[in-house]
């Protein structure tokens, strides 16, 4: 299932950069960190933890 997204300005430059430095899509680098984050346990609680 494919979801569209809008990023702010700011933050779609830096994933495109990133993604550009890895030779990826910036979509490909996104769902890249989702799977990686996804099979860390506690890293998104750990993120979302720290924005309080």
């Amino acid at each position: 299932m494919a979801t569209a997204l809008r990023l702010p300005p700011e933050a779609a430059a830096r994933y495109d950069a990133a993604a550009a430095k890895r030779g990826l899509t910036r979509e490909a680098l996104i769902r890249h960190l989702l799977l990686v984050a996804a099979d860390e346990p506690n890293f998104v609680d750990n993120i979302l933890d720290d924005e309080a």
